[in-house]
């Protein structure tokens, strides 16, 4: 064997490198396809039709002019992005605030916030709505604050929102048969915050149990003296409005307990230079409000020891520009409202 022969005996036969797939960029694979539909099917069940459902339910309040608020931190408002001009506002946000006062709500309204479970704070008023009309809005989870108007409500109704556990702010302008129900609100564990609009003495007795009850609001009712005492079952009481009610020096004497209090409104109440010693042991007091009431500068010196008072409303006082120049001398830390300084 020559070793031309010998060489083509050890040499192994060519092979042919297969070819490339020929093909466009776009063809992927059956795994690839169903992974993308469902991604779209996610988004679409998840994002868009809830959206959606919200922009429709939103767009009929507003048709029958309800003020629909929609939450936004303060970064948010300012550094608005393109998407948010590109898609509709509930594609973005839920709305967190209902105001239907300036109209008189129906049960069809009512139902159709409680098809928005996002809402926090809802304010209504009504000249029809029944006990039974509520009940829409024990499915608004989220919700925080609620005022209610509605002169036809009775403790039945109340009980209804004895059910709104996540509630901390409540405001009530409702007539005396309901008064009673009150009481069934202790039920409510989580209260911060409660007002009471259109109240009298007799409905301070039905007052309900909150441990947690930091503000007050009884201003502009027909609140006196008579049954103020009431009050004091809040010892932890931050912030009382007694404004422009009928209480006086004795029904201040009644609340001397509530030592608690950084905040006291008094405005236009019949409190005088004798009634204003009884505030001596608020030391932690830092705001207090007694324009349009008959007080003077020596009842004002008796409030010496309040080192914390921050501010002090005096418009409308019998005091004078020399008055006010020698009290901001004696409270140096002490804001000074009236128009004499």
């Amino acid at each position: 064997m020559n070793a031309h022969s010998r060489d083509d005996a050890v040499t192994p036969p060519s092979e042919t490198a297969p070819a490339e797939p020929t093909g466009s960029w776009w063809q992927f694979s059956l795994r690839t396809m169903l992974i993308a539909v469902t991604l779209v099917a996610l988004v679409f069940g998840l994002w868009i039709v809830p959206a959606e459902r919200q922009r429709q339910i939103v767009e009929d309040l507003q048709s029958r002019q309800v003020n629909v608020d929609y939450y936004r931190t303060k970064d948010e408002e300012e550094n608005r992005s393109w998407i948010d001009d590109f898609l509709p506002l509930d594609y973005l946000r839920v709305p967190t605030g209902m105001n239907l006062l300036a109209m008189d709500c129906t049960a069809a309204d009512l139902e159709l916030c409680g098809k928005l479970p996002s809402l926090r704070a809802l304010w209504f008023s009504s000249t029809t709505l029944r006990d039974d009309d509520l009940e829409p809005l024990t499915k608004l989870t989220s919700r925080e604050e609620l005022y209610i108007d509605a002169e036809r409500l009775t403790p039945a109704g109340l009980a209804t929102v004895a059910r709104m556990k996540s509630l901390r702010s409540l405001r009530l302008r409702i007539s005396p048969p309901a008064w009673r129900g009150m009481r069934q609100l202790a039920a409510l564990p989580a209260i911060e915050e409660f007002d009471l609009d259109k109240m009298e003495d007799s409905g301070l007795e039905f007052l309900p149990e909150f441990p947690r009850l930091r503000t007050l609001r009884l201003y502009m009712t027909n609140v006196s003296g008579a049954r103020i005492e009431a009050i004091t079952r809040y010892p932890q009481l931050e912030m009382l409005d007694l404004s422009y009610t009928d209480i006086d020096d004795i029904g201040l004497a009644q609340l001397a307990s509530l030592t608690s209090l950084t905040w006291l409104g008094l405005m236009d109440t019949k409190v005088t230079d004798d009634g204003l010693r009884h505030l001596a042991r608020f030391s932690a007091l830092e705001c207090l409000a007694l324009s349009g009431t008959e007080v003077t500068a020596r009842g004002i010196e008796r409030l010496a020891g309040l080192k914390n008072l921050r501010s002090l409303h005096l418009v409308n006082c019998r005091v004078s520009r020399d008055d006010v120049a020698r009290l901001q001398k004696q409270f140096p830390a002490c804001s000074i409202v009236s128009p004499l300084n």
